[in-house]
C-alpha cells in the first residue's frame, strides 16, 4: 500500500513537471515566427512549415524540426524542406536561428503531372513586421507579403527558395583611392553591394565641379565587390553617390562623397655654375625658386 501511494506521489510529480516543461516550450514558441505553407493539387494536399527561434539553430533541433514522412504508395502530393544530411535530407517542420538574413530551400513532388497551388497564411506573414519574405520562383520573386499563393504545372519536383531578410540592400565600404589627385590622374572608388536577391543594376552617379554629371554602371570584381576607376581633367570638388536595385525592385542610396582634383605641381629649376679658379673660399650661396601648383 505504501509502495503504491510513493509510486502514486511520484507519478504525480513527473505530470506536474511535464506540465510546466510544457509551458515553458509553449511561450518559448509564442515567442517565435512561422510560416505554414499548403500545397495541393487535383488528387491531393500536403502542407510544411519554417520557423525561427532565438534558440533555435540551423542544425537539426529534435524539438524544432521534423522530419517529412515517407511518399505515400498511391497518388500524392509532397511539401517539404530540403535539409543536407545523410540521415534525415526532408523537413516537414524546418527552424532556423533567429538572424538578419535566412533562407530555405522548398521542394514540391508529386506522383504526376498536374497544376500545383502553394499558398501561405497573411497572418503569419504579417508577425514577420521588421522583415521582407521572397519566394524564388520560375516566374520571378513573389513578395510574399503582398501575393498569398502561386500556381505552377509540375511534372515531378521542383524546388523554391524562401528568403527572409531585414535589408533588401546595403551599400557599405565605400573607398576612394586617392581622395586627393592631380588632374588626368585616375580615382578609384569602390563599394560593397549586399542583396540577397540578387543586383539588378548598381550605378554611380558623379557630378563634376561645372554642375555636369554622369551616371554609369560599377564594374564588378568579386562577390558583393563593385569599383568605379576613371580619370579626371577638371580642377575642382568632384561628388558622387552610389545607387543599386535588386531583380525585385528594392532600392537604396548611399550618402554623398567627395574628392578632389587639383593642378599638375611643376617645379621651376635654376642651375647655378660657380668657378673657384683653384681657390676655397668660405660662402653661403642662396637662390629663389618658384612652386607652380
Amino acid at each position: 500500500m505504501r509502495k503504491r501511494k510513493i509510486l502514486k506521489t511520484n507519478l504525480i510529480f513527473v505530470l506536474i513537471l511535464l506540465f510546466f516543461n510544457f509551458q515553458s516550450k509553449s511561450n518559448e514558441r509564442n515567442e517565435i515566427y512561422e510560416i505554414k505553407f499548403h500545397a495541393t493539387c487535383d488528387f491531393s494536399t500536403d502542407w510544411a512549415k519554417l520557423g525561427c527561434a532565438e534558440n533555435a539553430t540551423d542544425d537539426f533541433d529534435l524539438y524544432w524540426d521534423e522530419p517529412e514522412p515517407p511518399s505515400p504508395p498511391d497518388e500524392y502530393i509532397q511539401i517539404y524542406f530540403y535539409y543536407p544530411d545523410e540521415f534525415v535530407d526532408r523537413l516537414n517542420v524546418s527552424y532556423h536561428s533567429l538572424n538578419n538574413s535566412m533562407s530555405w530551400l522548398m521542394g514540391i513532388e508529386t506522383s504526376e503531372p498536374t497544376n500545383v497551388t502553394i499558398s501561405w497564411n497573411g497572418e503569419d506573414v504579417a508577425n514577420w513586421l521588421d522583415y521582407y519574405i521572397y519566394l524564388e520562383t520560375p516566374d520571378g520573386y513573389i513578395n510574399m507579403k503582398q501575393k498569398f499563393n502561386y500556381t505552377y504545372y509540375l511534372n515531378g519536383t521542383a524546388y523554391f527558395y524562401i528568403k527572409i531578410f531585414k535589408t533588401p540592400i546595403s551599400i557599405k565600404n565605400i573607398e576612394i583611392n586617392p581622395s586627393l589627385q592631380q588632374e588626368g590622374g585616375y580615382v578609384n572608388i569602390s563599394a560593397e553591394i549586399i542583396a540577397p536577391l540578387g543586383t539588378d543594376a548598381v550605378k554611380i552617379n558623379i557630378t563634376f565641379p561645372d554642375n555636369s554629371f554622369i551616371n554609369i554602371s560599377m564594374n564588378i570584381t568579386g562577390t558583393d565587390k563593385y569599383y568605379y576607376n576613371r580619370s579626371y581633367s577638371t580642377i575642382g570638388t568632384h561628388y558622387f553617390f552610389i545607387w543599386a536595385n535588386d531583380v525585385a525592385g528594392n532600392k537604396n542610396i548611399s550618402a554623398t562623397y567627395q574628392f578632389e582634383i587639383i593642378k599638375i605641381l611643376s617645379v621651376d629649376y635654376i642651375f647655378i655654375t660657380f668657378e673657384t679658379k683653384n681657390e676655397i673660399f668660405d660662402c653661403n650661396i642662396s637662390t629663389n625658386f618658384s612652386l607652380k601648383a
